[in-house]
């Protein structure tokens, strides 16, 4: 009979979560805020601390928090569910990854940028131990952790990483808007590194993709434009 409470407690439990989804997704974010609690308040009552499907509780938790704009609750919330994550590798190596990014993401929103930083490198370093070096996930972390060392100037680490994140976008993502993205952000890299012609040629391949995806006015298009006006005339001045 425990057994059964406690099946149909967990049954509850992943209807809510499934619910909570739902508002987040009309935008009714107070709504699945209470509901996404709701439903980790009773996982919490039937699985064992460390159970992985408690962590995608707690995921979904954080996510509602970082969609208010709730930063340092949806870092608490991600980092438990990070340390759950971690101890079902290989099998949830997908759900920590997500985890990561978005722990770094909230990270980056509050100002702490080395904590950032720091979440991207661990993240990569846990994937190169379970994921091949060409999945689009290594790629993509490669490229978050690339725009990071930008902003602190380590332009030649951030030149490697995207080159070899590139590498594997091209070939698997060709026409992707993450792929333009980190053209356009390699295209600014070799700029402030004085190399021209590439970055030309970087923000030249950025822009044909953006184009796919955006209006001509809109502000990527105008910012990747207006990026090139920019490089093309620095090469006629020399």
């Amino acid at each position: 009979m425990y057994e059964n409470r406690l099946s149909d407690n967990f049954n509850f439990a992943t209807a809510m979560h499934r619910l909570s989804g739902l508002y987040r997704l009309q935008g009714q974010l107070k709504e699945s805020m209470e509901i996404a609690k709701r439903a980790l308040e009773m996982a919490t009552s039937c699985l064992p601390s460390h159970h992985p499907d408690l962590a995608e509780y707690m995921k979904s938790v954080a996510n509602c928090h970082w969609a208010l704009n709730q930063n340092e609750e949806s870092i608490a919330y991600n980092e438990q569910a990070v340390d759950i994550f971690q101890r079902h590798l290989p099998s949830k190596i997908i759900s920590l990854v997500t985890t990561m990014n978005n722990l770094a993401v909230a990270y980056g929103r509050i100002g702490n940028k080395d904590g950032s930083t720091d979440i991207y490198r661990k993240c990569l370093a846990t994937m190169q131990g379970v994921l091949p070096d060409d999945h689009p996930s290594v790629a993509y972390t490669r490229v978050h952790l690339a725009s990071c060392l930008f902003d602190k100037d380590n332009l030649e680490d951030a030149t490697v990483l995207l080159a070899l994140a590139l590498s594997v976008l091209i070939d698997k993502e060709p026409t992707s808007g993450f792929t333009a993205e980190a053209l356009y952000l390699l295209g600014c890299t070799s700029m402030k590194q004085g190399q021209l012609t590439d970055s030309q040629q970087q923000l030249e391949h950025c822009l044909r993709l953006r184009r796919n995806h955006y209006p001509p006015d809109h502000s990527r298009i105008v910012a990747a434009e207006k990026l090139l006006a920019r490089v093309v005339r620095l090469i006629g001045s020399h």
